[in-house]
């Protein structure tokens, strides 16, 4: 046999070993998640709220260690997650007992549950009827980082928000909770609206039916033109806002009477010129109830980004109305979303309904002025029940017309 012969012949049998370990290698990995006894808890009452699985993990660890050890890590990471989650009134977070009943109480290192393209994480999921995971990752590269992924457990989308941990600094684990939410909602809310009218289609008959509205009441009545998908504004409208909805005004005591303001709110004057604003979720029926608050949030975004207004925090939108014995949405009386934004120390308001007419999805939005509760601007976006992603994407639109941007069209 000539030398080259020879040679390539070793060649050959070097790359068949190299590809049979690789493969060996990937085979007894890809496995590894299986030793893992993962139990399937029963199936939780239907909702359209977005079902979550919370996982705070540890994936790297530098020299120093971290100043908080795991459990600490776990414990104070799900609690922030979780209340913030909940808050925003769109998910639906798994309790901690479902997560380790579905485990099976085993301790699972975070780079287990983080190799393979986190798919223990999906297979739990799997397992807990989750529609996302939420990750709070805590490493160690070169320095310390902190990161949130939101995961789609359906279709495998990953949405992420990274940022650096300063050695020293304990952290607030709240507004980093908060910070890095905002970041992941930026780029996740179209996959999230797309979960949301999934999960609304499938909602048994009794709830879709509690959930049509008759007719929109919010702005005045006019014919809708026959068009897929249109944005409308009027001018300022002159007038005081209508309680169309009083059944008999005359007998319903007056909760202005017996409510009192909000004492411990941390209210903030504003600055720069900047009218403060109050954006409250839009009013919507159980089928509609986390697309409304998804495209609310839209809203508030879009409304901050054109840098006119200084917007009141749901946080604390949600605690004044708690202390009033109110909901976010579906006032009594519109009258009192407009003295809650006075005790919020607001100068502007926005409210809205979201609800079908026929096959066609309507979205209406009033700005009306706190102090003179005169209407300002009045804007509506309309689409085809099915397409209800377009409302998002003209969400820009609709901001711009209630502040009245020149040149909006």
């Amino acid at each position: 046999m000539k030398t080259g012969d020879h040679m390539n012949k070793r060649l050959l049998l070097a790359k068949l070993f190299i590809v049979a370990s690789v493969t060996v290698f990937f085979l007894l990995t890809s496995c590894t998640h299986g030793r893992f006894h993962i139990k399937q808890i029963a199936a939780p009452p239907p909702s359209a709220k977005l079902r979550v699985f919370v996982l705070p993990i540890t994936t790297s660890y530098p020299k120093m260690g971290w100043k908080r050890d795991q459990e600490e890590f776990v414990r104070l990471s799900y609690e922030a997650t979780s209340k913030f989650l909940r808050k925003t009134d769109i998910y639906e977070v798994i309790p901690i007992e479902d997560v380790e009943e579905a485990i099976g109480g085993q301790t699972i290192p975070g780079w287990k549950w983080k190799r393979h393209d986190w798919a223990l994480v999906k297979a739990v999921g799997k397992a807990l009827h989750a529609d996302y995971a939420m990750i709070r990752e805590r490493g160690f590269e070169k320095s310390l980082y902190s990161r949130m992924v939101l995961i789609n457990l359906g279709s495998g989308k990953e949405f992420g928000a990274h940022m650096f941990v300063v050695r020293g600094i304990r952290g607030d684990f709240k507004q980093s909770v908060k910070s890095s939410y905002k970041q992941i909602f930026r780029i996740a809310k179209g996959d999230l609206l797309e979960t949301a009218i999934r999960k609304g289609r499938v909602l048994p008959p009794d709830v879709k039916k509690q959930s049509i509205i008759q007719k929109p009441s919010l702005l005045p009545e006019s014919e809708p033109k026959k068009t897929d998908h249109t944005v409308t504004i009027t001018q300022p409208v002159s007038g005081k806002i209508s309680h169309e909805n009083e059944d008999t005004p005359s007998t319903v005591p007056q909760r202005e009477n017996i409510l009192k303001p909000p004492t411990t709110l941390p209210i903030e004057q504003a600055s720069n010129g900047k009218n403060r604003m109050v954006v409250y979720d839009f009013e919507s029926k159980d089928q509609f109830r986390v697309i409304g608050l998804i495209l609310t949030e839209a809203l508030r975004e879009e409304l901050l980004m054109l840098g006119k207004f200084t917007l009141i925090d749901r946080e604390n939108i949600a605690r004044a109305l708690e202390e009033m014995a109110l909901q976010q949405t579906g006032l009594v009386e519109e009258s009192q979303a407009i003295r809650t934004g006075r005790w919020l120390a607001a100068n502007e308001s926005v409210t809205g309904k979201l609800g079908t007419l026929g096959n066609t999805m309507i979205l209406q939005a009033k700005r009306t002025d706190i102090e003179t509760m005169i209407i300002l601007t009045v804007g509506s976006l309309k689409t085809n029940v099915g397409q209800e992603e377009k409302l998002l994407n003209s969400m820009q639109r609709l901001a711009q017309k209630l502040a009245v941007i020149q040149g909006a069209k």
